[in-house]
């Protein structure tokens, strides 16, 4: 995937590709350039799924919660994850800066 976006770049004044859907914070320099996934504002874990799958009031919706939640149990390392949001900010030296800050889970409370 790294390669794959900084191939598709090349040639380019780039100093940093912001990118998603992955849902795992990902940061890291490659040749100078900033590759950074903030990671996901909602976060699917166990949890979260229980939680919605007692408060939906639609049948489509509970059957793929339901499928979640049974993927959940047989691939746990899928759904360890926190929800998170992404500040990409500039320095005075015009550095950039990635910092990931985690959010509550709502489904928690």
């Amino acid at each position: 995937m790294q390669a794959d976006l900084l191939k598709l770049f090349e040639g380019e004044r780039v100093q940093a590709i912001l990118f998603g859907h992955w849902h795992r914070v990902y940061c890291a320099q490659h040749n100078g350039i900033l590759l950074f996934n903030p990671g996901a504002v909602y976060a699917m874990t166990p949890e979260s799924l229980r939680w919605q799958l007692a408060h939906s009031p639609s049948l489509l919706r509970a059957l793929f919660l339901a499928r979640h939640l049974r993927r959940a149990a047989r691939q746990p390392e899928r759904y360890q994850f926190e929800p998170t949001v992404g500040v990409l900010s500039i320095g005075p030296d015009a550095q950039l800066r990635a910092e990931v800050k985690r959010l509550p889970d709502v489904h928690s409370r």
